[in-house]
């Protein structure tokens, strides 16, 4: 009897596929990694200060002070920005490195006070096998036919109000997206498979803490969505396509247009044989919509 395969996943992985299989492929099959955008580093530091409030907050049931949470994502900023080979743009190399960087130093201050003023109080991170649940690894296996996964997911915080379970998801953004989008999201979908598999019941909701940035200052905008049987056999469809499709060799580039085949998000763009460097990198969002208003 032969021995199945067995496939580890996460859902990074997932969705880099779906966006872009060759992008997917230099990463995961050629091992050539490109440096993750400047910008990036600000999320990421706003969720350093997060967690580290979370996990004291399990047990103290109190937040840390603002200038603490502030504090803690600027140390972990400068030194990630110093540490880390940087992918820089055209465009934010045109504003300049050294401005990119004090800009993004004082948007992150604005991001971690909306953070820390709005979003943080109205969580409480529980404990979980002596653990704060806070950046929660799971472990979940998806049996199929001929091969078994081993999904791995990470939770940012599981808080539990009236003894109902909560997922929390920490984003900091530009652009808010769409109720639609996160009920369609499959990272989401996946940790509600793995955090269901764990507790042997469903969670009440996932909760997406959007902080996004406009001109008058950061907004926290909520979104609650949850999942149902026919989400999760989605999903586990898409996880087999994608296993299928590597097996078979197969690594579509992204749609021509797509917001992802850009020299602003993307590091493989200068060498990617599917698309043509010279042309001029599509449209943001914003400026396409100006573009349609002005066409009428």
């Amino acid at each position: 009897m032969l021995t199945k395969e067995t496939v580890r996943l996460s859902p990074t992985s997932l969705s880099n596929y779906q966006l872009c299989g060759e992008a997917w492929k230099q990463r995961y099959i050629n091992k050539h990694y490109t440096p993750m955008g400047v910008e990036a580093f600000k999320g990421i530091s706003v969720h350093k200060a997060a967690e580290e409030n979370y996990r004291q907050k399990a047990s103290t049931k109190k937040d840390l002070p603002l200038l603490e949470l502030v504090e803690i994502a600027e140390k972990h900023f400068l030194a990630e920005t110093d540490r880390c080979e940087i992918h820089w743009t055209p465009e934010l190399e045109k504003e300049g490195r050294k401005d990119v960087l004090i800009r993004l130093r004082t948007e992150l201050v604005k991001a971690t006070t909306c953070y820390a003023k709005i979003v943080a109080p109205g969580v409480q991170p529980i404990i979980l096998d002596g653990d704060p649940a806070v950046e929660l690894e799971l472990w979940t296996k998806i049996p199929f036919e001929d091969v078994d996964v081993n999904l791995q997911v990470r939770i940012d915080c599981i808080s539990s109000e009236d003894g109902l379970i909560r997922i929390h998801d920490l984003k900091v953004t530009g652009k808010q997206k769409d109720q639609t989008t996160w009920d369609r999201d499959m990272q989401m979908t996946l940790g509600w498979l793995a955090l269901t598999e764990k507790l042997k019941c469903e969670p009440e909701a996932v909760i997406i803490d959007q902080i996004v940035s406009y001109k008058k200052g950061d907004r926290h905008v909520p979104v609650y969505t949850t999942r149902v049987g026919a989400d999760l056999e989605v999903a586990k469809r898409h996880v087999l396509a994608q296993i299928r499709g590597v097996r078979m060799g197969y690594f579509p580039p992204a749609p021509p247009g797509s917001w992802k085949c850009n020299p602003n998000w993307c590091g493989y763009w200068p060498t990617c044989e599917y698309v043509n460097p010279e042309r001029v990198a599509p449209l943001k969002d914003d400026e396409d919509d100006e573009l349609r208003k002005l066409l009428g």
